[in-house]
């Protein structure tokens, strides 16, 4: 597990490696945000140094943050919703099926 009280060099060397949690403070996410990214392949996969050791180049981690804040959409346009929620399905949870209320006579 990464430590949390690793801090930032002042100045970073594309060729360092760096520790999950400085990782962290860079991206801006937590372990399992920046793993999702690497999923996505939004971030590069990091470097094996043992079994229980794993590093990122700095150069690497950089370049794929440059990447991700240019296919960043602009905030102050809104986003279009996919469909208009009155024709969305509502979906109702599990739980206990209603009661059929008796037809009243008529």
């Amino acid at each position: 597990m990464a430590r949390s009280n690793d801090p930032l060099p002042e100045v970073l060397n594309r060729e360092q490696r760096l520790r999950l949690s400085q990782v962290s403070i860079l991206v801006g996410r937590g372990r399992t945000g920046i793993y999702k990214l690497i999923n996505e392949g939004r971030l590069p996969e990091p470097e094996r140094d043992g079994p229980r050791c794993s590093r990122w180049r700095a150069g690497d981690v950089l370049d794929a943050l440059a990447a991700l804040r240019e296919s960043r959409p602009v905030a102050s346009a809104p986003a279009a919703p996919a469909t208009p929620l009155a024709d969305a399905p509502v979906k109702r949870g599990p739980g206990r099926p209603r009661k059929i209320q008796p037809a009243a006579a008529a």
